[in-house]
């Protein structure tokens, strides 16, 4: 009876290792594929890259001149496009009304240039009379005097620009 259960433990114990076996034969085969299906990848993925780099060097490269033609034509095409946009404006007659809405900015702003210059002058007179008004104030008047009359000149340079655009522009117009 000691041999019956030896040989049942012996081949309960084969039977465990086979199953084992074929468990870790089975892994190791599914492993096998999926490395040869990396490397079949790889393969495949380094072809590519190869034929790539051929085709670059097989390729001449641009001179300077034909880039800079590229460049130009690119540049004449924009400007050719821009043209045509701007005839079509001016065919349409919206450009006009541009202009005319232009203009009425621009009269708007050297009306508020004009504005903002006299009230310059008039903060300045004020500023004037209260330090003449205030025993020792002279100096922050004669301080402060310089900057406020800096503000006045480039607010009388920007109003005299103004006018000149505005007499330039208008004189152009009239020699169309």
């Amino acid at each position: 009876m000691v041999d019956s259960e030896m040989s049942n433990t012996i081949e309960l114990r084969s039977s465990i290792a086979a199953k084992k076996f074929g468990r870790y034969l089975l892994l190791a085969v599914l492993a096998l594929l999926l490395v040869l299906a990396c490397l079949g990848l790889g393969v495949l993925t380094l072809k590519d890259v190869v034929e790539q780099v051929t085709a670059m060097e097989a390729e001449q490269p641009l001179s300077r001149f034909e880039v800079f033609n590229e460049a130009i034509d690119k540049v004449e095409k924009d400007v050719a496009e821009q043209y045509a946009q701007h005839t079509q404006k001016m065919e349409a007659g919206t450009i006009l009304e541009m202009n005319v809405k232009f203009n009425t900015i621009y009269n708007m702003a050297h009306e508020n240039e004009q504005a903002f210059t006299r009230l310059i002058k008039r903060f300045q007179s004020g500023m004037y009379q209260l330090a003449s008004r205030t025993r020792g104030s002279g100096e922050w008047f004669d301080y402060y005097k310089k900057d406020v009359e800096s503000l006045h000149e480039r607010s009388v340079s920007r109003s005299s620009k103004l006018i000149r655009y505005t007499k330039h522009n208008a004189a152009s117009n009239e020699q169309r």
